[in-house]
């Protein structure tokens, strides 16, 4: 009998991707969902990532979308959003979900940093804006995440929300962006490119989510780079 050593080649390594083993224990009250914003020019995501302007940009993941993506709406709210000053070192970050109590618990209709978003002063508009908060199911990697219109993208929210309320059907929307020049310089709004039905196996992961988001209280990542 042979004492030579079988030499065995070392196995290839499986390039299948496994599904996560935890995710159905983890209840929606307990995640944070992330914010898909438009990235602008100036924004972090691009200058110091790499990132392309008017791309979509998941706040959490850090995965670029792409120029247009998918998502299913499966809530909406309308709130505002107070930028923070950033020529002033003692000025804060301020949101509201819903127009009425901020995010320190303090109420709107009398703002302690004097910008109501209802109120304009001198003709000039509130620095804080008021918002469109759509809570999207992104149909590529099938999760939640809040889209948020606002600022020149306000109205496309309105549009987006009026049509959600006309047809009273799920739909699949695509939103990308489109490039606009001012003489406040060079920014990427949020425009609707298509709306079209949704697929039985997205619609059926879509009412889940927003089942259980209906039911449960969740976070959302605010992002203050946020300039769309």
């Amino acid at each position: 009998m042979s004492t030579e050593l079988i030499k065995k080649e070392p196995a290839a390594l499986s390039t299948e991707v496994m599904g996560s083993l935890v995710d159905d224990f983890i209840p929606m009250d307990k995640i944070i969902l992330p914010r898909i914003s438009v990235l602008q020019p100036l924004s972090d995501a691009c200058a110091n990532g790499g990132h392309k302007a008017g791309s979509y940009y998941n706040n959490i993941t850090t995965k670029n979308l792409g120029e247009s993506f998918e998502f299913i709406p499966v809530g909406i709210t309308f709130g505002a959003y107070k930028p923070k000053d950033k020529d002033k070192t003692d000025d804060v970050f301020c949101r509201s979900s819903d127009g009425v109590t901020n995010m320190y618990g303090q109420s709107c209709a009398e703002c302690p940093f004097g910008v109501n978003y209802k109120i304009w002063v001198d003709g000039e508009p509130p620095k804080c804006q008021e918002t469109v908060d759509v809570i999207a199911f992104e149909t590529v990697d099938k999760q939640p995440a809040v889209v948020t219109f606002k600022a020149t993208s306000f109205k496309e929210g309105k549009r987006l929300a009026t049509n959600i309320k006309v047809n009273r059907t799920a739909q699949a929307i695509r939103l990308g962006s489109e490039k606009v020049k001012n003489d406040k310089g060079t920014f990427y709004v949020m425009k609707v490119k298509t709306s079209n039905p949704v697929e039985q196996q997205d619609y059926e992961l879509a009412l889940r989510c927003r089942n259980e988001l209906k039911t449960k209280k969740y976070d959302v990542v605010d992002d203050e780079d946020m300039s769309a």
